[in-house]
């Protein structure tokens, strides 16, 4: 299957920033630089570097941590197997394990080692290379670790530390793209824009956390379980079998219910015997999405719904009525400039009609 087309760097900090729900946290970069990139590690680059910069003249997060020193006298805990072991007690001197309050915690462990790991990536541009390497010298005190997933479980944040949430979200992204080269030691990136699970989990999450932060018409809950209406069990847990329907998107007002499904694909519509063919799957879930969800609830306004299809330079609007079911089919593109994707998804709850079952398909091969 053909891969969709890259998203534009800025557009993709914009997916993230929303995505992650960290949109405050994101504000550090230089957006005018952000429009000379073509390639996602010198996004991940500029954001780390910028936001450890930001956090550096504030100051980088410290908390207390042992360690285990050499000294005259007794502080904090003695280890004496280890003193004796040296024959420091004649000299008046005592390897103690004492409490520290360091930088050197996990989060910016993580921060330096995930620093390293794309100063050492190849094709690194100039200046992001140059912008990370005076980042890694802002974590002065800062211990090395290895880069593994292990470590992003282990890290506690509180409610006041967003900004590292939002970083160390991108150092995840960033161990999971890199891969170490035989040649040289140094780092190979995989491009996520390519990789379709990944990217359409992520504008999942961007479309439903920008409806809900940038509209104030609409009630939009997201992930919201739609049971089949009057389902029987006829053998013994076969209840437990049936999968619950999982729509992205519930959004309400005093007048409309609408459910919102996104779809990514390489093109928002197929082709069968020569000729482009919206996809049967997708309208069939939509259908039993609307038409469960409208059981369960029949008293106020009938529910519609809207499939929503990231793309690369096309366009699509259509209109269909599906046993009384209004289901719009819309597509953002994902190529224009922001200003014109923000607008279009601003827009798509308020649904102008095109003619009911005409499309309108413009753009790409």
């Amino acid at each position: 299957m053909a891969k969709l087309a890259p998203i534009p760097i800025r557009n993709v900090y914009y997916l993230l920033c929303y995505a992650w729900g960290e949109w405050d946290a994101g504000e550090v970069v230089d957006l005018e630089q952000l429009g000379r990139m073509d390639h996602v590690h010198d996004l991940f680059g500029h954001i780390l570097a910028r936001g450890v910069l930001s956090l550096a003249r504030r100051g980088v997060d410290r908390g207390y941590a042992e360690r285990q020193v050499e000294l005259a006298g007794v502080r904090g805990k003695l280890d004496l197997g280890a003193t004796l072991k040296r024959g420091l007690l004649s000299q008046g001197r005592a390897i103690c394990t004492v409490e520290e309050f360091t930088p050197d915690v996990l989060h910016n462990r993580i921060l330096l080692a995930t620093l390293h790991r794309l100063y050492r990536t190849s094709g690194l541009d100039r200046r992001v290379r140059e912008d990370v390497r005076l980042a890694m010298d802002r974590l002065p005190g800062v211990g090395r670790v290895p880069l593994t997933l292990g470590l992003f479980r282990r890290v506690q944040l509180d409610r006041n530390q967003r900004q590292y949430r939002f970083l160390l979200s991108v150092c995840r992204l960033v161990l999971e793209s890199t891969l170490l080269s035989e040649a040289g030691g140094e780092m190979r990136f995989a491009d996520f824009r390519r990789n379709r699970k990944r990217m359409w989990r992520l504008f999942e999450l961007f479309v439903a956390n920008f409806l809900v932060r940038e509209q104030a018409e609409f009630q939009v809950s997201s992930q919201i379980g739609i049971d089949w209406f009057e389902a029987r069990e006829r053998s013994p847990r076969a209840l437990e079998l049936v999968p619950r329907m999982l729509p992205d998107v519930l959004a309400q007002s005093k007048d409309r219910r609408i459910v919102l499904d996104t779809k990514f694909y390489s093109k928002p519509v197929g082709v069968r015997f020569g000729r482009p063919r919206l996809r049967s799957s997708n309208l069939y879930q939509m259908f039993a999405y609307l038409s469960n969800r409208q059981a369960a609830y029949p008293v106020g306004p009938r529910h519609e719904g809207i499939l929503l299809y990231a793309s690369i330079g096309e366009d699509l609007r259509i209109d269909l009525m599906l046993q009384g079911f209004r289901v719009q089919v819309r597509t953002l593109d994902l190529s224009r400039p922001w200003p014109q994707v923000r607008g279009e998804l601003l827009g798509l709850l308020q649904g102008e009609e095109v003619q009911v079952g005409q499309a309108s398909i413009q753009g790409g091969s």
